[in-house]
Order: C-alpha cells, then structure tokens, then sequence
C-alpha cells in the first residue's frame, strides 16, 4: 500500500477514536513531521472527510464525517486486500525455499528472528517434513515462539540444525554478522530474501 495511503488511513482512524486530539499528538503517533500533519488535515477538511469543531480557542476536535467514515473504509478494505496479497506470496515463496532446501538433504532449521517473516515461516514449514530445531531473537530472548523459547544468538550454537534460516528482512545484514561472529559456516545460513 502507498505510504501516502497508509498514512491517510492512520489519520482517519485516530481521528474516528473520538480521543481529543492535537495535531502535535497526532504527528507524534504517526512519526511525521507536524506541518505534514497539518496539510493532511487541511486536505481531509477540503475533502469533506473531517470537520473541525471549536468550542473554545485551545479546544479543538477533529470530527470524521460519513464521507470520511466511508474513505477508511474504502482505504481499510484496500490495506487487507494488499496484507493479504503479501502474506500469500511470501509464504508462496517461503514454501518454495524449504521444499528446494529438503530436496538438498536438510532436515533440520534454525530459525534467527521471531518476528512477523518468522511466523509466516513456521506456518510454511509445516508444509515440509523440516524440522525446527529452535529460535534466536536477542530483542525477544525470554519470550515464547509457537511453543519454542526464544533464545539469544549466543546459544545458537547450541542447537542442532543442518540450516539457521534468517527469517527478518529488516536487520538481515546485521544478523548476518551475528552469525558469522559465531564462527557458523557461511554454508549453513539460508536467507529467504
């Protein structure tokens, strides 16, 4: 979906919460700049998606109108029918990656990242006669992983595994290091990107 989509959807529905809010706190929990929520606004009132009421010079509240009501909605089904579209084709892909790696022998997974790529992985790998040996995620060491505790990357070695599959695509370069630091084989790490 198009960041400026994404981000019109965001407004609209911290909008519709009905919290009072402020442009300063809306650009705060968006994570953009407070004159780009501010043209934001403007277009949305230009639109007819928002209304402005004003009970007193400090107060402010930002209103969502029937047609604003009907734009998240248009804009909701729009980032689901995308989600979805994205889910399918990386599990599509993932499935792929581990029939491709059981056909050279391997039989047992590591996975480095417990995050959404992993989860979609794990699904994936139930398709498969692999299985998943454990999980590294030093931001989510301690935590529970479909049942697996998650551990931090020192205790990979640990684990017995034929391949670590690095199942994050934000810091894959960084988790790469990690695992060479850890004195395991180039060979032996599988990126799904």
């Amino acid at each position: 979906m198009e960041k400026d989509l994404l981000r019109t959807l965001q407004l609209l529905t911290e909008i519709e919460s009905g919290v009072k809010l402020t442009q300063r706190s809306l650009a705060k929990k968006l994570g953009i700049a407070l004159g780009l929520t501010n043209a934001y606004l403007k277009r949305f009132v230009h639109k007819g998606f928002v209304k402005i009421h004003r009970a007193s010079a400090n107060d402010i509240r930002y209103l969502l109108t029937p047609a604003g009501l009907m734009e998240k909605s248009r804009l909701t089904y729009e980032y689901l029918q995308h989600s979805f579209k994205y889910y399918s084709n990386a599990r599509g892909q993932i499935a792929t990656a581990f029939h491709t790696l059981r056909r050279e022998g391997v039989s047992s997974l590591a996975f480095y990242g417990a995050g959404e790529v992993a989860e979609v992985a794990y699904i994936s790998l139930h398709e498969t006669d692999l299985s998943l040996a454990g999980v590294v995620d030093d931001h989510r060491a301690g935590e529970s992983f479909f049942g697996f505790d998650i551990l931090p990357s020192q205790r990979l070695k640990e684990l017995d595994f034929d391949r670590v599959v690095v199942t994050s695509f934000r810091h894959e370069d960084e988790i790469i290091g990690k695992i060479k630091a850890l004195g395991i084989p180039e060979e032996q790490v599988f990126r799904l990107s």
